[in-house]
């Protein structure tokens, strides 16, 4: 129990000294990080100061934590402060104004628990004059967690997912750009640009799915070989996945067309054993999305006419089948080539667009 507690009188500097928390640490002004609405619009920063744990109030769940409060980082933050004590250049604590909600503070309020540090400085943010408090406070809750700073635990793929996922759910996001910039915002420090990459594409998929408004070229996704993997079994009955794919007498190879130079390979590795056995290879593609200067007919029409063709040059292992076949396995008249749905206006998700050759 504080002194104020004991007296009934509002919480002085003397209610949060403690064996780690000196003078020093009250003092707004020592905190040097800055604070941020990180451009949130409606959200607005109130007054920093010293504030008891007592007066803030958790979540049911971590809100920006998909698998809630981390332990481990909560015992390693406790042993840090135990052996370098409260480093005041590190982001200060954050709680809604309105409902005293600890907001990306969880952390702190826990190893504090074991510390018996009674408070924190805090900032307190506003959260009223958004147009979606509910969705302020969720992106909030994981910009802050996207700071390059100290004795923070960043944002994971699977925390970011939880957001969006919570935005096209919620009628906050409704357009691919939306997936993007929000990905971006929350994780920019803190995960790689290559898994930024796959999940703006996962998302982007799944917000199509919802049936997302799209026009002009944000109405296309890109569809990687996890998306391609789930078509395949959302679809177990469709004939192209049970007579071709799924078939282990038949040789099947999806591309992302994006990745080519990097599946050259596995071309080269799969049209091999198809020559061995005698047998076409079949080929399904999902080319990258179209851009002002090239429609998705045109890019699918390249893969084929320009991509391939070059290619056959440099296949070596292949050309004792050629010889003897007269076209490569991928010619075959016997292949039944796919490309994945990637149109949402004209074409159906989780289907396969027939191609002849």
């Amino acid at each position: 129990m504080t002194i104020s507690q004991v007296f009934n009188t509002n919480p002085s500097i003397a209610d949060f000294l403690c064996d780690y928390w000196g003078l020093d640490h009250c003092d707004p002004d020592a905190w040097t990080h800055p604070v941020s609405t990180f451009g949130i619009e409606g959200v607005k920063l109130g007054e920093k100061r010293m504030t008891l744990w007592s007066e803030t109030t958790p979540t049911s769940a971590n809100r920006a934590r998909k698998y809630g409060t981390d332990q481990g980082a909560v015992e390693s933050l406790a042993d840090d402060i135990d052996q370098n004590g409260i480093d005041t250049k590190c982001a200060v604590g954050y709680i809604d104004a309105e409902t005293g909600e600890r907001i990306g503070t969880n952390h702190r309020y826990h190893a504090s628990e074991r510390l018996n540090i009674p408070g924190w400085m805090i900032q307190h943010v506003d959260f009223s004059e958004c147009e979606d408090p509910e969705w302020a406070r969720e992106l909030f809750s994981r910009a802050i967690n996207n700071e390059r700073t100290l004795r923070q635990n960043n944002n994971t793929v699977e925390d970011v997912e939880q957001l969006i996922i919570y935005g096209i759910e919620n009628g906050n996001i409704t357009t691919d750009k939306q997936v993007e910039d929000t990905i971006t915002m929350v994780s920019n420090n803190s995960f790689s640009k290559h898994k930024q990459t796959k999940l703006k594409n996962a998302m982007s998929i799944r917000l199509h799915r919802q049936g997302g408004d799209k026009s002009g070229l944000e109405r296309y996704v890109l569809v990687e070989v996890s998306e391609f993997n789930k078509i395949c079994e959302n679809n177990p009955e469709d004939s192209y996945v049970k007579d071709i794919i799924e078939n282990d007498h038949e040789h099947h190879l999806f591309i992302n067309m994006k990745n080519w130079g990097s599946r050259t390979n596995s071309l080269i590795t799969r049209g091999a054993q198809a020559a061995k056995d005698n047998a076409p290879l079949h080929l399904s593609f999902s080319v990258e999305k179209p851009s002002r200067t090239e429609s998705l007919q045109t890019k699918r029409e390249k893969v084929f006419d320009t991509m391939l063709k070059n290619t056959k040059d440099d296949i070596d292992t292949l050309m004792m089948y050629k010889f003897q076949k007269g076209y490569y396995p991928w010619e075959n008249p016997e292949c039944q080539h796919t490309f994945v749905a990637q149109d949402t206006h004209n074409e159906t998700l989780d289907t396969f667009i027939p191609w002849e050759v």
